[in-house]
């Protein structure tokens, strides 16, 4: 991984340099994927397996794209949109014990649990860009996003000597308002085209609306900070 990354910086190092240009506008487009798969001991923090646990999944995948106008020096204001799909399975199927016995029947019973959301985010955010040479940057951006989550819950419940699936539903609707702190690092690719890296600094949360609570009592909320890996995000940006 490290001769990738050292390859990487020796090539642009080579190129050309850019002189950032006068441009008014900025479109960005930023994802993130994050994926795991623990098997039973480690869905058990490594110390004791968790009983009826023999394995998780969890995938996050997320999209956004933004539109800016710079109104200052080194200054943007702007609108976005973003996109969030998570899942985590709870014993999938390639991690579920057969049934097993030495003459005797053996009544195993294994639930399997599928959440799931997808959250579709308008937002807003104001930005400062500083060039530290001809091809890097830095910005920070204070950004306010309004979540509108739906999520599903499928559990089948699993019974191996009579051999049958119990399955049911459950479907939730909820909305957030967020508010945060980006920082970012900028490479210039080309003139006006280059790639940034984004990092969440940190992020407040607080729920307003709830499917399952339809009086005023939602009170849920959080804050976080910090530079998680899982929720960085690798993206591309143009300068019009």
């Amino acid at each position: 991984m490290n001769k990738v990354f050292y390859t990487i910086i020796i090539t642009l190092s080579f190129l050309q340099p850019y002189a950032q240009t006068e441009k008014n506008y900025l479109l960005r487009t930023n994802f993130n994927y994050f994926y795991k798969h623990k098997d039973k001991i480690d869905a058990g923090n490594g110390i004791i397996p968790q009983d009826g646990i023999y394995g998780v999944k969890t995938s996050n995948l997320s999209f956004a794209i933004t539109s800016a106008r710079k109104f200052k020096t080194c200054f943007y204001y702007g609108l976005g949109f973003s996109y969030n799909q998570a899942k985590e399975e709870i014993n999938p199927n390639s991690d579920m014990s057969a049934a097993s016995g030495s003459g005797y029947s053996s009544n195993i019973i294994i639930q399997n649990t599928i959440s799931g959301s997808r959250t579709y985010s308008p937002l807003i955010f104001i930005q400062y860009d500083n060039n530290l040479s001809d091809r890097f940057s830095v910005a920070i951006e204070l950004y306010s996003k309004y979540d509108f989550s739906n999520f599903k819950t499928i559990n089948t419940l699993t019974n191996f000597l009579p051999g049958y699936n119990n399955i049911s539903e459950k479907f939730q609707k909820k909305q957030y308002l967020n508010i945060g702190l980006h920082p970012s690092i900028r490479f210039d690719i080309m003139k006006n085209l280059g790639t940034e890296l984004t990092l969440e600094l940190f992020e407040y949360t607080h729920k307003f609306k709830d499917s399952r609570m339809p009086d005023d009592s939602k009170k849920t909320s959080s804050f976080q900070i910090g530079f998680k890996p899982e929720n960085w995000l690798l993206g591309f940006y143009l300068r019009i």
